[in-house]
């Protein structure tokens, strides 16, 4: 059994804005709506039920709004790798 555990809280060890919007931008994209890497990292830090009415009309949301935030949640093995915020000399 371990005997400790590490977590990342809203990255505390592991900077993670850039593995969001890189995913968020996919995810849009996917969808047909154009959203750039830098408008989507100026929304990180919202929630998906913050951000994705940033970029979808209400009927767009209601089309494919989940759509948008499953594929945003699947793609993890995808993005690159976060930069550590300690640790590193």
């Amino acid at each position: 059994m371990p005997k400790a555990a590490i977590f990342d809280l809203d990255g505390t060890l592991l900077d993670s804005v850039d593995i969001h919007a890189l995913a968020w931008h996919e995810a849009m994209v996917k969808f047909g709506h154009y959203v750039s890497f830098e408008q989507a990292r100026s929304q990180i830090g919202k929630g998906g039920d913050k951000l994705v009415p940033m970029f979808l009309t209400p009927d767009e949301q209601r089309d494919h709004g989940k759509d948008v935030n499953r594929r945003w949640t699947g793609t993890p093995d995808r993005r690159p790798k976060g930069t550590p915020l300690i640790g590193e000399s």
